[in-house]
């Protein structure tokens, strides 16, 4: 789960929050007016998204779950329309 903080508490809270990103495995989304502009992530998260992002077969099956969820929710709201 990624936990919001805003960049006026993170300001004050700086130190702790990375340290709970860097040692404790969180991740914080940074939001200003309650809209996310940046997400804190450990070097190790990196490293791992970047293996996801570079492996084609790791797109390959990203794309096709979020196709098939896309067509399930799509065939749900037809059943429901007819």
């Amino acid at each position: 789960m990624i936990r919001s903080m805003r960049i006026r508490d993170f300001r004050k809270k700086m130190a702790d929050a990375l340290n709970r990103v860097a040692y404790g495995g969180e991740r914080i989304a940074l939001t200003r007016r309650d809209e996310v502009i940046a997400v804190l992530v450990s070097y190790q998260d990196l490293q791992e998204l970047r293996k996801l992002r570079d492996d084609p077969k790791t797109v390959d099956a990203a794309f096709e779950k979020a196709m098939k969820y896309v067509i399930d929710k799509n065939e749900k709201l037809y059943k429901r329309l007819a």
